[in-house]
């Protein structure tokens, strides 16, 4: 799942305040995301043998941090991590087959109306890895559509865009600063850059600011990631090839993975 997702999920927790969680927590529970180190986390943070003892102990960003893995290894690979087995049985993979449907239409349409950037990987290219990715990426895509449309509060958007949009670049900088330094503290390890993870925490605030609405995030987010140029083009193709997965999709199904990954939170942290 993307921003709104982990967002909601842990708010339905109802182990975090949900005024902070779409204001000042709202990086904090993205951490994961931004400084891609899911593998680092998933040892240090979601084994809790090998974590602080207390909540007095741990460091400020523990619990948001860990109800994000917590949500991210349940859709991907069940409720069990205990050996941290990753075992691709969860429910992104197993909702694949929507966008594996339709991704090749999609392709052909970006590339015949100019809408990719040089940079953009193209199917053909694909390794087995980066297929996979596409897919169950896509599907988690689409399950924050569904929450955005169905199930989170619009007041929430309005609190994100509101706390954020007062923000001017270079209070943006110091934040990005301040979570680094947080993680630096905590010794994490990543697998890229400081490039990297600054463009991945503009890009969440971008999607934020950008949005008309709540389902505009996981839609801009998509977008980016995959190398389309983000035009208004751009944008409703990627529109319209998520909303086909969100239509095979129960909101009710959606509903409850979410209560699942909701009660993992609240009995784990």
């Amino acid at each position: 799942m993307d921003t709104l997702g982990h967002c909601y999920v842990a708010e339905l927790s109802g182990e975090f305040s949900s005024t902070d969680i779409y204001t000042r927590k709202f990086l904090t529970m993205l951490i994961p995301n931004i400084f891609h180190c899911h593998d680092w986390a998933y040892q240090h943070i979601l084994r809790t043998a090998s974590a602080c003892a207390t909540n007095a102990e741990k460091p400020q960003p523990f619990r948001e941090i860990k109800a994000h893995l917590i949500a991210d290894w349940i859709i991907h690979y069940g409720s069990d991590w205990s050996k941290l087995e990753k075992r691709k049985c969860g429910w992104a993979y197993s909702k694949m087959g929507l966008s594996a449907d339709g991704f090749r239409d999609f392709y052909k349409g970006l590339r015949g109306s100019g809408l990719l950037l040089d940079s953009a990987e193209l199917p053909e290219d694909w390794t087995k890895k980066r297929r996979l990715d596409f897919h169950h990426s896509a599907v988690e895509y689409a399950l924050d559509i569904i929450i955005a449309d169905h199930f989170s509060s619009p007041s929430h958007f309005v609190a994100l865009q509101k706390f954020f949009s007062v923000i001017d670049p270079p209070e943006d900088e110091d934040q990005f600063r301040a979570l680094l330094a947080t993680m630096t503290d905590m010794e994490f390890d990543s697998d890229r850059n400081i490039g990297i993870w600054r463009d991945s925490f503009q890009e969440t605030l971008d999607s934020v600011r950008l949005a008309q609405r709540a389902a505009d995030i996981p839609i801009y987010g998509f977008a980016k990631k995959y190398g389309l140029d983000m035009s208004d083009e751009a944008l409703a193709h990627s529109r319209g090839f998520l909303y086909s997965i969100v239509d095979e999709i129960a909101p009710q199904e959606a509903f409850e993975l979410c209560q699942t990954i909701s009660r993992g939170i609240s009995r784990n942290l």
